[in-house]
């Protein structure tokens, strides 16, 4: 397979379900994967056609009857070579690495041409959304439907385009089918056929902006950044002894274990482990389960506690989350803190259900609602 280019396209708004595999996969019928809608260009070339059919009727005119032929074969051609464009076409979604809600993201789409000889011309490529009313939308024309746009696809093989999407929640956002239409080769009618392609984002909370919790977190774990912190670790020695080795040049004169030393009559070294790196647990306060505006708090502190704990991963500091019956991974300042991320895109409430203890080391922050109770 060639990859014959890749653009984007617009920005779609989509939501998201807040757990994986709660809902059943949606049945389209076999009446709703083909179809074709009628183009305002198309309805004004058919009443064209039967203006010149019924002129050509009334006056017996040959001319008449000779353009009415090739207005007929113009809508013939074009279902047929509409159904040819259509054919052989297989798509691929490619979901990009991270997501949040309320950013966006690029979704590409990958179509490739299985047919041997012939080409595919002017194709579009839109994404069903889990428990979309796939029939409402092939009653009316929408920019979702052509989110990507294809101008040719070579015999044999591929080509890439995107569209910008911007998930409006965290949790699951679920891809059902590809709707692949072509308005191939006159623009008379939009054509098109639905295929299967089930996939799974995981959508992480949204960033917004935490200057409270940006000080707090200054007097727990300081303010230098990963860069300085893994520097920092090289250059300074730990204080747990590793074991002894011979002298190097270059060894400070502090490392020098003296009595053994002149014990075996030559210079050894103390070789000291490196101390451990800055530690924090995220402590999510929740608040109480029944006021009126548990649902808002809770997507507001899992927003804050993922904000902070970007921050403090990047300033060097492994981190992990505390939550009422969950607890995440803990992530070291050299690992993807996508676990960490996830385990909040994905956590729901488990009120009365004891929040895990934090570990011995670790710097406790707890993060709570900036538009009630203070973190």
């Amino acid at each position: 397979m060639s990859d014959a280019g890749s653009n984007v396209r617009g920005e779609t708004r989509v939501g998201a379900t807040m757990s994986p595999g709660a809902a059943a996969p949606v049945r389209v019928s076999r009446r709703d994967r083909r179809g074709l809608r009628q183009t305002p260009e198309g309805l004004i070339f058919l009443l064209m056609t039967l203006g010149v059919g019924m002129g050509a009727v009334n006056t017996g005119n040959n001319l008449l009857y000779l353009v009415l032929g090739l207005m007929l074969s113009l809508i013939l051609l074009s279902g047929m070579l509409s159904d040819v464009v259509l054919a052989g076409v297989r798509p691929v979604r490619r979901l990009p690495r991270r997501a949040f809600a309320n950013a966006p993201c690029l979704v590409e789409i990958e179509l490739e041409n299985t047919k041997p000889w012939l080409p595919s011309f002017s194709l579009a490529a839109g994404d069903v959304m889990d428990g979309e009313d796939l029939r409402a939308r092939n009653r009316r024309a929408s920019d979702a439907d052509r989110a990507a746009y294809y101008l040719k696809i070579d015999p044999k093989s591929s080509q890439r385009a995107g569209s910008l999407r911007t998930p409006t929640q965290r949790g699951v956002l679920r891809f059902r089918h590809v709707r692949l239409s072509t308005r191939y080769p006159f623009g008379f009618f939009d054509k098109w056929r639905v295929v299967d392609a089930d996939d799974a984002l995981v959508v992480f909370p949204a960033i917004v902006g935490v200057p409270d919790l940006e000080h707090a977190l200054d007097r727990l774990i300081g303010r230098e950044t990963a860069r300085a912190e893994v520097a920092q670790r090289a250059r300074d020695r730990g204080s747990e002894i590793a074991g002894l080795r011979p002298h190097r040049e270059g060894d400070e004169a502090r490392a020098i274990h003296w009595r053994r030393s002149a014990a075996l009559g030559s210079l050894v070294v103390r070789e000291l482990e490196r101390d451990p790196g800055r530690e924090l647990a995220i402590r999510l306060e929740l608040g109480p389960p029944h006021a009126p505006d548990a649902s808002a708090r809770l997507e507001r502190v899992i927003s804050r506690a993922a904000s902070i704990a970007l921050l403090a991963h990047a300033r060097g500091a492994s981190v992990e989350v505390l939550a009422p019956g969950a607890r995440s991974p803990r992530i070291g300042p050299d690992a993807s803190l996508d676990p960490v991320l996830e385990m909040l895109a994905l956590y729901t409430p488990r009120h009365g259900e004891p929040v895990p203890t934090p570990r011995r080391d670790a710097a406790v922050l707890d993060v709570g609602d900036a538009r009630g109770e203070s973190a």
